[in-house]
């Protein structure tokens, strides 16, 4: 990973610890997402109502984007936290800006994929803001390679902000041939913690064991 991009652990933890963003409750587990129930919860979405944070993850995501690939044509963003920041990369890059969920709709034209690529073999980045089990971003994945309308993509990668970084979730994504950039990951998050003295070692130890139960 480019030094630009390691510079993101501290920062972006504090943002998150200061925005209230990181909340843990050792004795009423949070359902996630993925329906486990955790210790910690991160509600990455509340970096959005912070200036500062914003401008630090767009400028994150843009210099990944030019840094590692030649040609996009297109920028996907996972429904519903990975949205904002596909835009704002989106309108940086000044290119076609799409947004997928894990299962299609039930009503309406039933799309997964809203949005249409701009041609088949579309170069495309996905922007997810947490990656927990990995199944919404990698359907997403999936679906853009099956296409739409005749057209199908290319995903060149995958940008998160935060990824709980599961061993089974990381092989599943080699396996798919997906590289996965994250800007925080649950080991960062939580070293950042407690050497600030946010968390406790109770809490390390609890979410520790949550982790290690996840990891396959």
């Amino acid at each position: 990973m480019n030094k630009f991009l390691e510079q993101a652990p501290e920062e972006l933890a504090k943002a998150l610890f200061d925005l209230g963003a990181v909340n843990v409750n050792l004795s009423n587990y949070y359902k996630l997402g993925s329906g486990d129930m955790s210790p910690l919860y991160c509600d990455a979405r509340l970096l959005y109502s912070n200036t500062k944070a914003r401008v630090f993850v767009i400028s994150r995501s843009l210099f990944w984007v030019n840094s590692f690939f030649e040609e996009v044509d297109a920028v996907v963003g996972v429904a519903s936290g990975g949205i904002g920041w596909a835009m704002s990369l989106a309108n940086n890059k000044d290119k076609p800006l799409l947004y997928a969920r894990r299962d299609p709709k039930d009503h309406g034209l039933c799309n997964q994929i809203e949005g249409e690529l701009p041609k088949d073999g579309a170069k495309v980045v996905v922007i997810d803001d947490v990656i927990t089990t990995g199944q919404s971003a990698l359907s997403v994945c999936e679906a853009l390679r099956r296409g739409k309308n005749g057209k199908r993509a290319e995903v060149l990668g995958v940008f998160t902000v935060f990824d709980w970084d599961f061993t089974i979730v990381n092989k599943q994504f080699e396996d798919a041939g997906i590289p996965k950039t994250r800007l925080l990951t649950l080991d960062m998050l939580v070293r950042y913690g407690i050497e600030n003295n946010r968390l406790s070692a109770e809490d390390e130890r609890q979410i520790g064991i949550f982790y290690q139960q996840h990891c396959g």
